[in-house]
């Protein structure tokens, strides 16, 4: 309590006589370098102030001079905290010192919580939207999952969204970590971006394994208020061994945090959509390489009380298999030799499942719906 009340009285003397501290990276001034600081960049970019005299992008407590300019509504984020690198205007060489001292704390320039609870009541929600770009990946193989913001239509640019900043986790049991990657959209011209991974930070320490953080934003004025924007792609790889107590597992981007705002420093309310899932699989037996021949359709979808299997001529099916999002078999038919099967579907609740069988000695897997 001493050590903690000495180091207050410190930092209170230190800006009574040299003004102000900052540390490089931490423009929100809440004592960490990440993700979030991009946001502040974003609000406050092209606003020009004092210089910070022998400015550095160390991770040290540096004096600067405080700006005539505050965030709208943290008005405790001074401009000086903003100018990452003192080079007296915030621009995007500001982002350098939040990549090299990723994740670092400090405490001794006096942080406040960056909490925001002054929404914008007239703009509309944003959307925010996770896909993926398949349904089931077998193990060593690729996949790709979508970071979107959309609206239902074009809204004005002044009721957009400035920025967003997330962070996501996901199963690291079930993927390659070293392999996860982020590639923000820079298609996008008007967006800035700051990524990190478990192994890829540009910076000294890193998210958790299973975890990854992302924030994309405008340049002093809202970039997202078109009907649909890719923020970034994540690419994955499925893990070599996947059998567990099953030879399914589901896989999904869970949203840990998520933060709009809009050019005012405003909080916007977005809609989550993040309903899908990729399942990931593991054969049981060898694969042949052959071309499936027979072609096989599962109706109908949404199902209902049954569903219904068909194959384009009479084949031999080892099993029919529906299993949960969760990897659990729910149903099982051992189908004889025909065209078309029945599984019947008493008893299973509404809700997503994956129908699993083999033909032609290779997997065949499709999503099945199941509302009754």
């Amino acid at each position: 309590m001493r050590r903690f009340l000495f180091v207050i009285i410190m930092a209170l003397l230190a800006n009574a006589m040299q003004g102000q501290v900052m540390y490089p990276g931490d423009t929100n001034n809440d004592g960490v370098a990440n993700y979030l600081d991009l946001l502040p960049i974003g609000i406050a970019f092209g606003i020009e102030g004092e210089p910070r005299p022998g400015a550095s992008e160390g991770w040290f407590a540096q004096p600067f001079f405080p700006w005539d300019y505050n965030l709208p509504t943290t008005p405790w984020v001074n401009g000086g905290y903003i100018n990452a690198n003192g080079d007296a205007i915030i621009d995007t060489l500001d982002l350098d010192a939040i990549i090299a001292n990723y994740d670092l704390l400090q405490d001794t320039a006096m942080p406040i919580p960056w909490l925001h609870n002054l929404p914008c009541f007239t703009c509309p929600q944003p959307e925010f939207l996770i896909t993926y770009d398949k349904d089931s990946v077998k193990v060593n193989e690729p996949f790709q999952a979508f970071i979107s913001v959309r609206y239902p239509g074009p809204v004005p640019v002044e009721q957009g969204a400035l920025g967003v900043a997330m962070e996501l986790s996901y199963d690291p049991e079930l993927v390659v970590e070293e392999a996860v990657e982020i590639t923000p959209n820079t298609d996008e011209a008007a967006l800035m971006f700051v990524t990190a991974t478990s192994i890829d930070a540009f910076g000294y320490r890193l998210p958790a394994p299973g975890r990854m953080q992302i924030s994309a934003a405008g340049r002093g004025q809202n970039a997202f208020f078109k009907d649909s924007t890719l923020v970034a792609t994540v690419s994955f790889i499925v893990i070599d061994d996947i059998q567990r107590d099953t030879v399914f597992r589901s896989f999904k981007l869970n949203v840990e945090s998520l933060l709009f705002l809009n050019v005012f420093e405003e909080l916007l309310n977005p809609i989550l959509l993040n309903p899908d899932s990729v399942v990931l699989y593991q054969p049981l037996d060898p694969v042949s390489e052959a071309p499936v021949l027979e072609m096989l359709e599962a109706f109908p979808n949404p199902a209902g009380k049954w569903l219904r299997v068909r194959a384009d001529r009479v084949t031999d099916l080892p099993y029919l298999r529906l299993w949960n999002v969760r990897g659990v078999m729910v149903r099982e038919i051992e189908p004889a030799t025909s065209r078309e099967w029945t599984i019947p579907l008493e008893g299973i609740p509404n809700g997503a499942y994956w129908l699993e069988t083999y033909l032609n000695g290779m997997p065949w897997i499709d999503k099945i719906l199941v509302q009754n």
